[in-house]
């Protein structure tokens, strides 16, 4: 019994030394921080808020530019068959430039921009949730390692009156009273 009391006691006073106390707020705080959830539903509001404009509706011109060079080189000096053993070479560039508008649709581009708000609301609806949550895993978390703690402090209390008594019943034992 006096082992076990002591071992318990000397493990404790280690535990108790090596750890700061830690403020619910503080935890929330470096919860939210590091939450990989909450990034990453933060990177989908940002994402969602840049698509939500009326260039992605349909309602803005697309321009298209390509450009192409072609080159080529024949070299038909050391060519006996050929009839003309001259080195050729040709350059060819070519453009491509298009203005494509989409004057009406059928109402597409409003209905395509309306899917787009709800996206938006919905992803920053989504990040809202996740911080939520995120924030009552903590709190549970936080309360549950307090009450395990007051329990420990309960345990070592128990231990000691236990102890105690003990000692009183040793003690009577010794005198012949109990």
């Amino acid at each position: 019994m006096n082992r076990l009391l002591i071992i318990i006691t000397f493990l404790s006073s280690f535990s108790a030394l090596g750890q700061d106390s830690l403020s619910l707020k503080k935890a929330i705080e470096i919860g939210l921080q590091k939450n990989f959830d909450i990034q990453l539903t933060q990177k989908n509001v940002a994402i969602n808020q840049i698509m939500n404009s009326w260039g992605e509706a349909g309602s803005l011109p697309q321009i298209n530019i390509n450009v192409g060079q072609n080159n080529s080189i024949s070299d038909q000096r050391n060519n006996p068959i050929s009839f003309a053993p001259y080195l050729f070479q040709s350059s060819d560039v070519s453009g491509n430039l298009a203005l494509n508008w989409t004057i009406f649709n059928g109402f597409g581009i409003q209905a395509n921009k309306n899917k787009l708000e709800q996206l938006q609301i919905q992803s920053e609806n989504t990040a809202t949730l996740a911080i939520e949550n995120t924030i009552h895993g903590i709190i549970l978390s936080y309360y549950q390692a307090k009450m395990q703690k007051e329990q420990l402090n309960l345990i070592f209390n128990l231990i000691q009156l236990s102890k105690e008594k003990y000692d009183q019943q040793v003690l009577k034992s010794n005198l012949g009273v109990g």
